[in-house]
């Protein structure tokens, strides 16, 4: 039998009250253990609300199976909620100087879905990792600065270029840059109507 925790929420409409049974985590589970499958946002939307603080405890559980918390923070891109941004922002902080292995790899998987995820100070928060020392965190940062597709994440981007001492995060680096660039290139410009 599954478990489920129940969030009771007031609708606004009518007074009345709703309740939403939180997704089990045995459900989640079910979706981040595919051996080729990924977990997508038509996941996100069919396991319902709830769904980014099952996902946000999965991430956070030391005693789960590395993969599943790595997928786990993957999969929080999908829950643009401020409990998967705080998730992923908590785990920028926390594993900023992990040493290798696990908690680098969550660090990393962070560092692209909360630029998936876009919003507020992400590229402030994701331009430290720039100049970390492992040349895939800076990777995986570049690409998080560039699903952002902000011009401010393209500055950062450009002015990390010149001190860059690896090919393979400078490749990634003008990939990003010319993303963002062909995104606003793309965008239909706004004319004055007379």
């Amino acid at each position: 039998m599954r478990r489920a925790t129940l969030v009771v929420a007031f609708s606004l409409w009518g007074g009345g009250a709703l309740v939403h049974a939180e997704p089990s985590r045995e459900a989640v589970e079910s979706l981040l253990k595919g051996y080729e499958r990924v977990f997508t946002e038509a996941d996100m939307r069919a396991l319902g609300p709830g769904t980014d603080l099952v996902l946000a405890r999965i991430a956070d559980d030391g005693k789960a199976h590395e993969i599943l918390r790595v997928r786990a923070v993957s999969a929080l891109a999908y829950a643009k909620t401020a409990a998967a941004r705080g998730t992923l922002e908590s785990i920028l902080r926390r594993k900023a100087d992990a040493p290798a292995g696990v908690d680098r790899l969550l660090l990393r998987k962070a560092a692209v879905a909360l630029g998936w995820q876009n919003g507020p100070g992400v590229v402030a928060r994701l331009r430290p990792l720039l100049s970390h020392d492992d040349e895939d965190v800076r990777i995986d940062a570049a690409i998080g600065l560039g699903l952002t597709r902000s011009p401010a994440a393209a500055v950062e981007l450009r002015a990390r270029f010149t001190d860059e001492p690896a090919v393979s995060v400078r490749h990634q680096l003008t990939k990003q840059i010319k993303a963002i660039d062909d995104d606003a290139a793309a965008e239909p410009r706004q004319t004055a109507r007379p």
